[in-house]
């Protein structure tokens, strides 16, 4: 109880300070504001470093950070009382929220890179009508089209979609200079968050995958969702392979070294498959032992399900993965990846738009 109201007058504080902030800024510079909110506490951490990097681009002065969080640069300010801030033109969060600053436009900037399913099904009414409280949704490219077509179908007041043309998180890493060393056999296993896809994970796999991947003398590098790190499954997946030598737990936000690193990746519906595959220029493997619930929904015609084959394999399970590595122990199958893979950077991602918050001040 004292922790809570710690907290909460904590909040007050952040929330006073930045309001006088704002309104110093108004009247002095008279400049536009924009102030960039993570409603998720686990989360935040995931997104600063690049979120920081994409938004100071357009103004270093006039660019706030607000989180349920305490971080440098950041207010601490619970997503109950944004309401009360004031003097604040853009609001922008790239986790979905209920609640917004005063007055402002209001932008959804989606933090995938493809038209990954946003929920499950039962859930689909739900998040479409917290996405309809915004006015704009930023994309990185055509390629999210669908999912968000879908989701606002026979949608009357819905949000305006515009188009980035790039993704914030791959274009600040593609441009960072990073220490790339290469470790034989590393496989990163990356799955999505299976509290939200109960029945497309590969949580309940996951065990006999990586105890076959270490016998046949792969490196294994474990990539648990940030929303899944302190789940019971996850702690004691961990615990039974953390004293085996060729196994490694990766928590980092910043995924760069850790993806570089490696020869491949496996997930199962993880929107991360594409920023991995564009980054690295390798092969991604889907392991996908429920393909018969993605080809009898709408899911089958999302890019993200219908560009697989382009940029790796679809496994139904382990077996066929392991026979699949077994007769390419050189990798030479990566070539054939690579090309797709950079052919479909090239034309959806390549287009960087610096501009699209002016454009933002501008739309009605």
């Amino acid at each position: 109880m004292i922790v809570k109201v710690f907290f909460y007058l904590y909040s007050i504080i952040n929330l006073i300070l930045l309001n006088i902030l704002l309104f110093l800024k108004k009247i002095y510079y008279k400049k536009k504001i924009i102030f960039f909110y993570n409603p998720k506490k686990n989360l935040t951490k995931m997104h600063t470093f690049y979120m920081d990097d994409f938004l100071l681009k357009f103004d270093k002065h006039n660019v706030f950070f607000g989180g349920k969080i305490i971080l440098f640069g950041y207010f601490y300010i619970k997503e109950s009382l944004l309401r009360y801030i004031y003097n604040v033109d853009i609001f922008v969060s790239n986790n979905v929220c209920d609640n917004f600053s005063h007055n402002s436009k209001r932008v959804y900037l989606h933090h995938d890179i493809y038209d990954t399913p946003l929920v499950e099904k039962k859930k689909e009414k739900e998040i479409t009508k917290r996405l309809s409280k915004y006015d704009f949704i930023l994309l990185p490219s055509t390629k999210s089209k669908y999912i968000f077509e879908k989701t606002f179908f026979n949608v009357k007041n819905k949000p305006k979609i515009l188009y980035l043309g790039f993704y914030p998180k791959l274009n600040y890493l593609l441009k960072k200079k990073y220490t790339r060393k290469k470790i034989n056999n590393n496989i990163i296993i990356a799955p999505t968050n299976f509290c939200a896809f109960p029945k497309l994970t590969m949580q309940p796999y996951l065990e006999k995958l990586i105890s076959h991947l270490i016998k046949k003398n792969y490196t294994i590098t474990y990539r648990p969702h940030p929303s899944n790190i302190k789940e019971k499954k996850v702690l004691s997946l961990v615990k039974k392979f953390r004293n085996t030598k060729n196994f490694k737990l990766d928590t980092k936000s910043n995924y760069f070294n850790t993806y570089s690193s490696s020869n491949l990746m496996i997930t199962d519906i993880s929107g991360t498959a594409y920023t991995y595959a564009f980054l690295t220029k390798n092969p991604v493997f889907f392991y996908s032992p429920n393909e018969k619930i993605i080809q009898k929904t709408y899911y089958s015609n999302l890019s993200y399900f219908k560009d697989r084959p382009k940029i790796g394999k679809v496994f139904l399970n382990t077996k066929l993965m392991i026979i699949f590595l077994k007769k390419n122990k050189n990798y030479k199958f990566k070539k054939a990846f690579k090309r797709n893979i950079l052919d479909i950077y090239k034309k959806y991602f390549d287009k960087l738009d610096y501009n699209i918050f002016k454009k933002l001040y501008d739309e009605k």
